[in-house]
């Protein structure tokens, strides 16, 4: 009887010492892709109050004067375009935004998705991949679905929170 508790105590500390890891392993991946996002991105509101997310700066006359272009934050409060009611939860919304990148890591273009409809994000830290994207005046996300299906990927929006991963993993 004193062995069996030995062993049941031991494999409930193993359970738990797996859920620590795992749980700060999705918390530097949260926290990676919050940083890495606003390295070399831009993103701005043209003048028909319109999102717009880019690795080059707009043209000036492609601006509306209130809201110059900015580095993505993600902590800092978004401009909401005309007519989007942009909730924080897995609702859709229907905002709109362009998207113009010849080559974007998955991680920073889903951490764009986070950003625009003020969720947060946890991804898979094993996507890797980079893609072309050049969308333009879209609503963000059926979007955000198309381009996960074509990089074989799986989606979910539950709770505020945009979950990421490859297709096939648990």
């Amino acid at each position: 009887m004193l062995i069996g508790e030995h062993l049941r105590m031991r494999t409930n500390t193993m359970q738990r010492l797996t859920n620590v890891i795992y749980l700060v392993t999705v918390c530097l991946v949260v926290a990676l892709s919050n940083i890495d996002v606003a390295a070399g991105l831009y993103k701005w509101v043209d003048k028909d109050g319109k999102v717009n997310y880019s690795t080059t700066r707009p043209i000036e006359n492609e601006v509306s004067k209130e809201n110059s272009p900015q580095t993505t934050d993600s902590s800092a409060s978004s401009h909401q375009p005309k007519g989007a009611d942009r909730k924080p939860a897995n609702e859709y919304s229907g905002g709109k935004l362009s998207l113009n990148f010849n080559e974007v890591d998955l991680a920073k273009l889903f951490a764009i998705f986070a950003d625009f409809s003020r969720n947060k994000i946890i991804i898979d830290p094993s996507i890797r991949q980079t893609v072309a994207v050049h969308y333009f005046d879209v609503e963000w996300e059926p979007t955000m679905y198309e381009i996960a299906a074509r990089n074989n990927l799986n989606v979910k929006v539950e709770n505020g929170t945009i979950y990421v991963k490859k297709n096939g993993s648990r």
